[in-house]
Parts: C-alpha cells; sequence; structure tokens
C-alpha cells in the first residue's frame, strides 16, 4: 500500500503543471497516469485522506488525488464512485488554505472533464463554497485558481442548468472588473461567454454586474485567449433588447469593433462581424451609429469584397440586417452606397444561406423604393436593379437547387415584375 501512495509523491503539488488549453474550451491541468490499477490506488487514496488523525499522511495523500484527477474519465470514475466529489466539496470549506487550496484544484479537474462530472459538482452544491473562497480570497493565486475552477463549472457543452450557476456571475463580473491577470481574465471572460449565451434575463443577469465597460476595456487586450471572449459576451449582449445593445454601444464598443474589423486573426474578424450584424438588426438609431460613419460602412463594404469566403459572409450579413428596420432615408443611403451591386455581384455565390440572405434584403429594398422613391411612377431601385442586370440573375434563380432561395426569388418576381417568366 504504502508503494502506491509514493507513486504520486514524486511530483510537489499541482500547481506547477502546465495549463493545456483551446480557445474556448474547457480545460484541465493535465498530467501522465499510468492506468494499471488506478482503481486499487483511487480506493485507497480516499480511504487515507479520510484519516484526520494523521494529517500529513492526509494532505499528501489529498495532494495525491490532485494529480489522480487530471487523468483520464477511465482512471477518474473509481474515486467518483466512492463519493470522492462529496468528500471535495466538503473540503472547500475547511480552513485550512493548504487543503482548501487543493479541492480547488481537484473541483476544477474534474468540472474540466466534461459535463458529467461538472454537473454532478454543481448539483451537490459545489458551487456555494468555491464562490466564497474565490470572493474572500487575499491572495492573488487563490484568486486564480478559483476562477479557473469557477469556468470549468460554467462553461462546456450541453451548457450547464443557468439556475445552478447564476450565482457565479457577481464574482466573475467582479474579477472581470479587478484583475489585470491574464489567465484570470481568461477563465473569467470565457465563463461570462457562455453563461451570457441565452435570453434577454440571462444577459441582463451580465449586465447587472456592470461588467460591459470592462469587456470593452479588454478588447485592447492583444492576448486571443482574453479579446474572443470578451467579443463574443458582448455578441451574446447585442443579441439582446433595444436597451441592453444600448448598454453596449454607450460603453463605447463600436469604435473598438472596428479597429479589429481588419484583424490578421479570422475569428477576430468574424467575431466582430457577428457582434455588428446584431447592432445591425437593431433600431434606426442603433443603425444609424453605422451607416451613418462613413468610415465604418466603407470598412464592411471592403471586407465583403475582399476578405475570404467565410468573412465575406459574415460581412453581408452585416449588410442585409440593416435592411430590416431601417427607415426610407436609411435604405437610400445604403443604395447610394453601392450596396445594390453588392449584392448583384454575391447572387452568384455557392453558400446558399448567402443568397437568400441577398434575396430578402433585396425584397425589403424594393419595397421601400415602391413606397418612397418612385421616379416618374417608376421604383427606382427596382430601375437599377435591371440597369446591372440584377433581375435576369434574380430569374435563374428560380432554378436553384435550394427550396429557399427558389421560394424568395419567387416572391420578389411575383412581387415586383410581370409574371410571364416565372416558372
Amino acid at each position: 500500500y504504502i508503494s502506491i501512495f509514493f507513486f504520486f509523491q514524486a511530483e510537489d503539488g499541482i500547481r506547477d503543471f502546465c495549463l493545456s488549453r483551446g480557445l474556448g474550451d474547457v480545460y484541465k491541468r493535465q498530467i501522465q497516469i499510468n492506468d494499471s490499477d488506478s482503481k486499487i490506488i483511487a480506493v485507497r487514496l480516499l480511504e487515507i485522506v479520510k484519516r484526520e488523525n494523521l494529517p500529513d499522511l492526509q494532505f499528501k495523500a489529498i495532494q495525491a488525488l490532485t494529480h489522480f484527477t487530471s487523468g483520464t474519465t477511465q482512471q477518474i470514475q473509481p474515486l467518483i464512485d466512492k463519493g470522492g466529489i462529496t468528500f471535495f466539496i466538503n473540503l472547500l470549506n475547511s480552513q485550512c488554505p493548504e487543503l482548501f487550496e487543493q479541492a480547488i484544484w481537484v473541483i476544477g479537474n474534474l468540472g474540466g472533464d466534461g459535463a458529467q462530472y461538472r454537473d454532478m459538482i454543481l448539483k451537490y452544491g459545489g458551487l456555494d463554497p468555491l464562490l466564497k473562497i474565490v470572493d474572500s480570497a487575499q491572495k492573488q493565486t487563490t484568486i486564480k485558481h478559483g476562477t479557473w475552477a469557477l469556468s470549468n463549472l460554467c462553461r462546456g457543452r450541453p451548457l450547464p442548468d443557468f439556475r445552478l450557476v447564476v450565482k457565479a456571475i457577481p464574482t466573475l463580473g467582479r474579477v472581470l472588473i479587478n484583475s489585470e491577470d491574464p489567465e484570470v481574465l481568461t477563465d473569467a471572460s470565457w465563463a461570462l461567454s457562455y453563461l451570457s449565451d441565452g435570453d434577454e434575463a440571462r444577459i441582463q443577469s451580465v449586465i447587472d454586474t456592470g461588467v460591459v465597460s470592462a469587456l470593452v476595456r479588454h478588447l485592447d487586450n492583444p492576448l486571443l485567449s482574453i479579446l474572443i471572449p470578451c467579443l463574443r459576451t458582448l455578441g451574446n449582449i447585442l443579441t439582446g433588447s433595444e436597451s441592453q445593445t444600448n448598454t453596449v454601444l454607450e460603453a463605447g464598443a463600436l469604435p473598438k469593433f472596428f479597429q479589429h474589423i481588419n484583424h490578421e486573426r479570422r475569428a477576430v474578424r468574424r467575431e466582430v462581424c457577428w457582434s455588428l450584424s446584431n447592432v445591425t438588426a437593431g433600431t434606426p438609431e442603433q443603425l444609424q451609429q453605422i451607416i451613418g460613419n462613413q468610415e465604418y460602412f466603407q470598412k464592411l463594404i471592403t471586407l465583403c469584397k475582399t476578405d475570404c469566403t467565410e468573412i465575406k459572409r459574415e460581412a453581408i450579413w452585416v449588410i442585409c440586417n440593416s435592411t430590416n428596420q431601417g427607415k426610407p432615408e436609411q435604405i437610400l443611403i445604403l443604395c447610394q452606397n453601392g450596396i445594390l451591386e453588392l449584392f448583384n455581384e454575391f447572387l452568384d455565390a455557392d453558400d446558399v444561406k448567402t443568397v437568400a440572405v441577398i434575396l430578402e434584403a433585396l425584397f425589403n429594398i424594393i419595397s421601400c423604393g415602391n413606397d418612397h422613391y418612385q421616379e416618374n411612377g417608376e421604383n427606382a431601385f427596382l430601375a437599377h436593379l435591371e440597369k446591372i442586370n440584377c433581375t435576369q440573375k434574380i430569374e435563374k434563380l428560380q432554378h436553384h437547387k435550394s427550396e429557399e432561395v427558389y421560394n424568395k426569388a419567387i416572391k420578389i418576381l411575383e412581387t415586383f415584375y410581370e409574371t410571364d417568366n416565372i416558372i
């Protein structure tokens, strides 16, 4: 039995191990453990940690179990079967910093192993003592480790039950506002990106922490591990109500978005475009903040014409959304800045969603022309589409393999054109 224990004693605590992390992924502190006899080892160590009459031996066993929980799911399961999760949740309430620090590592490792263990920790009440530790922590290392463990409990797919993690939002918000530690900011921002992914109630719970200004401030951070989750969280908030969207805009997010619209990393440009598409889908007043700025709008047009296919598609969505709620004078500005020519070019695209959303935008524009922009009894926008040979392309889309594209093309032709050539 003693030889089993010393197998783990070679390393002095898991704190020294490197991170293994991908952007947005739940992750664990990782080491290598031999699969042989893992069940026997786990059970024996759990027996030792319960021997409070031998505190030194108990602490070494807890250290060993901390190592153990960075292994594979198969290696961890025997520990779970013997009540390991409940034991380490209880250990979070210890008055001994060395013990609850080890418990934080275990809870973080288990939460990072997958949704099954994460949800067990949450259902068994593991969040409350962890929040208490982070909220009262004076040591930076405790804040760092606690935030990492919190992050693993709040994210992943499928998302955890929001009712079980909502109490973590104020703590994560405070950490993001007050910390300058890159690892802490990474963990807190990714957790908030998951927690803000949902309905307006979820979004409001994030806004209520006062974290929006900090999220915007961190858009200046050069680290992608911080920049991308902050963009994602702000994008989530922008999907909310008019007032929730205004919270982001009033915090000065737009200049930051356009600062990154030509970022060298495609993932950043994609997140920026998604956020902007949520703005242009909003009220006319929100839309005006983009199309009323000639520099912003021209950057979008350039992105549509020059970037890779994926980003072109995202940028097209930004502009197409502008036609949904835009006032007539805003639609006119869009057309004067060349979006009809842009749409005409992209009607030949292979991507079905791109073609479909352009057809929907064209319907909105032509409808606006019918109601507000007649020249000598003729729809000015429709006349321009015919001039640039866009009408012929719409007619050809009657033969498109996609039913969605076909239906949208037919809707335009039946509503605004003579119907002789419709099939």
